[in-house]
């Protein structure tokens, strides 16, 4: 079953990449079957924001997602981009701060 990733599989990705607590399999269940959804922007990032879909079918009775397309949603995850801002906005010089940041970026939640 190389370059498939299975629920558990996508959950121990989650973790070595984003550095979170492992979340759960339903956790994961519910966003694969909301995938392609769009969420509002006032919402906090959560772990599994624009989760891919699983493949169709399922092999041995599991359900399997492409190795690929979780790798790049990983790499390119939401809270990758506001870990960087973050960073950066604390490198920046206050006066730097106070005129280029919206108060809404300032207080987006971590994960």
């Amino acid at each position: 079953m190389t370059g498939h990733y299975t629920y558990d599989q996508v959950a121990d990705r989650i973790v070595a990449e984003l550095d979170v607590p492992r979340p759960a399999l339903s956790t994961l269940r519910a966003a694969a079957a909301t995938a392609g959804r769009t969420r509002g922007t006032n919402q906090r990032v959560r772990v599994t924001a624009g989760m891919p879909r699983p493949l169709q079918g399922r092999v041995d009775r599991q359900v399997l997602f492409d190795a690929t397309v979780i790798d790049t949603w990983l790499a390119n995850h939401p809270a990758r981009a506001a870990r960087r801002a973050r960073a950066a906005l604390a490198a920046a010089a206050p006066e730097d701060r106070q005129a280029a940041v919206s108060y809404t970026h300032l207080t987006l939640p971590t994960s």
